[in-house]
């Protein structure tokens, strides 16, 4: 692990190729990370994530066009409510569909696919792991009731600033007032580690003191 001095280069010390902030205006998707055969470390929602998406997609689309095949589907004096809820559910399928970030790594060869972007925006990109930083990890603090909320995060940064930041892991816990941050962070501190062994980056531990989200909203 390395030592904790990393901090975010200034805007006049990025390098030409700055992207500039990126304000995310999908959902918060969660991401996890995942190993594949030592050679393919994915960077992608869960499982759940996905099929939750596709049943809202199948179910939404295909009940909104079932309710109008029947009628409408009234309910009271609502003729097309179980049309507009069938296409509701859709919708929401879409934007969740559209919010989700992946990449791909291939530890072996060492390249990246990477599934970038909010909405119709979206892009793929394509780079070496070279191109990759650092493997930083974040606490953000949430104040309320007799304890603390407190998001751990894992933060993939670009050289140079020239790719937006990658959340790849967040992990949700709660600490007691007046007890260190970093109190239960040593599970994705480990998780971090073992990531940034793989993709031969430095790895960064911040979680010692409280920082702001690394994607604004």
């Amino acid at each position: 692990m390395e030592g904790n001095n990393w901090r975010e280069k200034s805007w006049f010390e990025k390098g030409p190729g700055f992207q500039g902030p990126r304000r995310k205006n999908g959902l918060e998707t969660p991401v996890t990370a995942r190993f594949y055969r030592e050679k393919l470390l994915i960077f992608a929602p869960p499982l759940w994530y996905d099929l939750l998406v596709l049943a809202c997609l199948v179910g939404g689309f295909g009940f909104s066009v079932y309710s109008f095949l029947q009628g409408g589907f009234q309910i009271g004096n609502m003729p097309f409510l179980g049309f507009f809820l069938g296409l509701a559910v859709g919708v929401a399928g879409i934007w969740g569909a559209l919010s989700n970030e992946r990449m791909s790594c291939d530890v072996i060869k060492r390249t990246y696919s990477r599934l970038e972007g909010q909405g119709i925006g979206k892009r793929l990109t394509r780079g070496s792991l070279d191109e990759i930083d650092a493997v930083v990890a974040m606490a953000e603090r949430y104040m309320g009731g007799f304890s603390n909320t407190v998001v751990y995060r894992l933060v993939l940064h670009w050289k140079g600033a020239t790719q937006p930041l990658l959340v790849i892991e967040s992990q949700y816990v709660s600490i007691n007032p007046g007890v260190p941050l970093n109190t239960k962070s040593a599970g994705i501190l480990m998780h971090g580690c073992r990531i940034a062994a793989a993709l031969k980056v430095p790895f960064y531990d911040n979680t010692y003191y409280p920082s702001p989200g690394p994607v604004k909203v």
